[in-house]
């Protein structure tokens, strides 16, 4: 919702000034890097070897995510959206973040996919640090990507070689990421959770208030990033645990609950519809912010058609199909005798 709400609206219309849309990216890495970790975790402590939770997890992932991107893309190509068919290999192959920074601007309807590629490539690596580091050590591992995250922004910028590096490359967010996983370590810890969100509104709020002339070189490393990232892991720690009151009652709300579940659908629509319609004139004789209103009603309607329709069925043959691998594997010679897979 804050995605849609900074992309469709001009700036003048943002409340306060915030972008909110990238704070919504944001809370959604810290908020990844705690399920994955949580799940990681608990798989790798029953597995007999590293292979099979790789194979799982990556296809698992894949059946989930990649079949609504490849459609998308394969649509909007023969529609002849030219943002789509310029650069089709980057995006269907999760390199539009790379293809940002090589074209040095956001490519139009496309622009947004840079967000799924540095979840996926952090999808890729990710298995490999939380099963080969020692559990012990982890948690000092993952405060070093924390501070390598402002530190990477920071050198970037320094070293003069533009924004779109700091913005979309998966060490720029290696905090959030990071500290997600660090709640899935410590979710138990409410009152040390309570003070990392205190202390990262103080600080988020201190850099947010300064004025634009005060910006210094440290400002490059953008430290009101990981402020955020601190703030959105207290407010997820408190959401694995139940709201209560009024936030309970609307975050319980059957509707919110189902563009809960077709929100894949509708980030990765959202571009697209508007432009679309737009490009064609579509729209034109509506007031702007019916003609707004539309794309998202449009966006929706397709993201709940795609769920219904090609994800969710899709993820169900998926997870049969991985269902029945492990069932081989566990009567394959040498496999583990508890079938721990």
């Amino acid at each position: 919702m804050a995605v849609i709400y900074t992309h469709h609206l001009t700036e003048k219309y943002w409340l306060f000034g915030i972008y909110w849309g990238r704070l919504g990216v944001q809370c959604f890495f810290v908020l990844s890097g705690f399920l994955i970790t949580s799940i990681l975790i608990r798989e790798s402590e029953t597995a007999s070897s590293f292979r099979p939770i790789y194979v799982s997890f990556i296809s698992r992932r894949a059946f989930r995510l990649y079949p609504l991107l490849l459609v998308t893309l394969t649509v909007c190509a023969v529609l002849g959206i030219n943002a789509v068919r310029d650069g089709f290999l980057w995006h269907v192959t999760y390199l539009t973040n790379l293809y940002v920074i090589k074209v040095d601007a956001w490519p139009g309807p496309v622009s947004p996919l840079w967000s799924l590629a540095v979840e996926e490539q952090f999808y890729l690596f990710w298995p490999f640090v939380i099963y080969f580091t020692p559990r012990r050590l982890l948690p000092a591992l993952l405060i070093v990507f924390i501070a390598a995250a402002p530190a990477f922004r920071l050198i970037w910028r320094a070293e003069g070689l533009g924004d779109f590096g700091a913005w979309v490359l998966p060490p720029a967010y290696f905090d959030s990421l990071a500290m997600g996983a660090l709640l899935a370590l410590y979710k138990k810890r409410t009152e040390v959770l309570w003070l990392a969100g205190l202390a990262g509104t103080c600080i988020w709020l201190i850099l947010a208030l300064m004025p634009p002339d005060s910006q210094t070189f440290f400002a490059q490393a953008a430290p009101e990033d990981t402020a955020a990232a601190m703030i959105f892991a207290w407010v997820i720690a408190r959401a694995s645990t139940g709201f209560h009151g009024m936030a309970g009652n609307i975050l319980n709300n059957s509707a919110l609950q189902y563009i809960g579940a077709i929100s894949y659908g509708i980030y990765v629509l959202h571009g697209f519809v508007p432009y679309y319609l737009e490009t064609h004139g579509l729209t034109d004789f509506l007031p702007h912010w019916l003609s707004k209103l539309t794309s998202v009603g449009l966006t929706i309607i397709l993201a709940s058609i795609s769920w219904h329709v090609l994800e969710r069925p899709v993820t169900r043959l998926g997870q049969s199909a991985l269902d029945r691998w492990k069932l081989r594997l566990r009567v394959e010679p040498g496999a583990s005798p508890h079938g721990q897979v």
